[in-house]
């Protein structure tokens, strides 16, 4: 784990090897209803559009420990 200053502010990097290929596991960790998973903050993912997921695909999410809400959208 490595932590730098920036001028916005820190950046904390942090990094584990994965026993699966790149394109499954960037599948699961791009999946926001999946997030809450490995993300203990965030609380309750909702898929605002239809299927499938990808460019424009929106969510409402809700965060803990008082983060409020944020719209996501794929890019």
């Amino acid at each position: 784990m490595s932590i730098a200053g920036r001028r916005s502010g820190h950046v904390i990097e942090n990094s584990i090897g994965i026993a699966a290929p790149a394109e499954q596991v960037f599948d699961y960790v791009t999946d926001v209803r999946r997030e809450p998973e490995w993300n203990p903050q965030l609380r309750e993912p909702e898929k605002l559009t239809p299927e499938p997921v990808g460019a424009g695909t929106r969510y409402r999410v809700r965060f803990g420990r008082g983060n409020g809400h944020r719209h996501h959208r794929e890019q």
